[in-house]
């Protein structure tokens, strides 16, 4: 069913898949491995300025909303590849499938892809600044955007926001102990700003998050709280608490997570989440 263009639609609002500016991120993953410390959007799947390329796999639990396969998923295929000594270009591409009960085929859906750059001369400050391309266009009933926006509103909201580009800025600042002890804060604006004959008006958009964890020779632990705030309009919130371990084995790292939503995002109780991280 489309959608009638000069209908106005709400910037927070799932999307599609388009097929342009995909190839750029393609070229990155393929490099990514051999470019032997993975961010973007992705807080919790590395750390500042670590290279590589990553694959993480969410399932939503919904206390209410839709009911979908076991096998309804969404996933993020992410990278970063040195460009300097203190430079990244970090690329991201979210893609995500759902089989509504009651049908005999899948609806897939790709969100926004991210492009952006990471650079800082130590972990201690790291900045990133990146773009979210509106590559996605998709029908106003989407299981599957849907099912993307449930998975990961409180980081990623922008790679499910309907026709919109997104422009993002934020500083990291990390402490390591000598003993393993890892304390992280992240913060910082993204503005939206409707295409395509979206007639909703600009957004600002603040993020933040708060981490603490241990990183040992073998095993990674993090926990804590990160989310969005729309600064403008109903001042929406989309928030999570995360847990994640992960195994360093050298040049691949799995690992599993836990987000809590709290906050706007009605409906969802948890999202489970594994992926794998090589080549760093």
């Amino acid at each position: 069913m489309d959608e009638n263009p000069s209908q106005e639609r709400s910037l927070i609002n799932p999307t599609g898949l388009r097929r342009s500016g995909i190839t750029a991120f393609v070229i990155m993953a393929l490099a990514g491995p051999m470019a032997v410390p993975l961010e973007g959007q992705a807080i919790w799947t590395r750390a500042p300025l670590e290279r590589g390329t990553s694959i993480e796999f969410n399932k939503v639990l919904f206390s209410e909303g839709p009911d979908l396969s076991t096998f309804s998923l969404v996933a993020y295929l992410g990278t970063a590849v040195p460009v300097g000594r203190d430079l990244l270009l970090v690329g991201e591409l979210p893609y995500a499938t759902a089989k509504p009960a009651g049908t005999p085929f899948s609806r897939q859906a790709s969100g926004n892809p991210y492009l952006g750059i990471e650079w800082g001369q130590s972990e201690t400050l790291v900045w990133e600044f990146g773009v979210r391309l509106p590559v996605a266009d998709n029908p106003s009933f989407s299981p599957a955007a849907d099912l993307g926006l449930s998975s990961d509103a409180a980081d990623r909201l922008e790679a499910w926001t309907d026709r919109a580009f997104s422009i993002q800025l934020a500083p990291n600042l990390v402490h390591r102990s000598r003993d393993g002890l890892v304390l992280r804060l992240r913060g910082g604006p993204s503005l939206f700003v409707p295409t395509r004959g979206a007639t909703g008006e600009a957004e600002l958009i603040l993020g933040y998050a708060g981490q603490v964890g241990y990183e040992g020779d073998l095993i990674h632990v993090v926990g804590g709280v990160s989310g969005r705030v729309v600064a403008t309009g109903f001042g929406q919130t989309f928030n999570h608490a995360v847990a994640r371990i992960a195994l360093d084995l050298g040049g691949f790292r799995p690992m599993a997570t836990l987000r809590i939503p709290f906050g706007d995002l009605e409906g969802v109780d948890a999202v489970y989440g594994i992926g794998l991280t090589f080549g760093s």
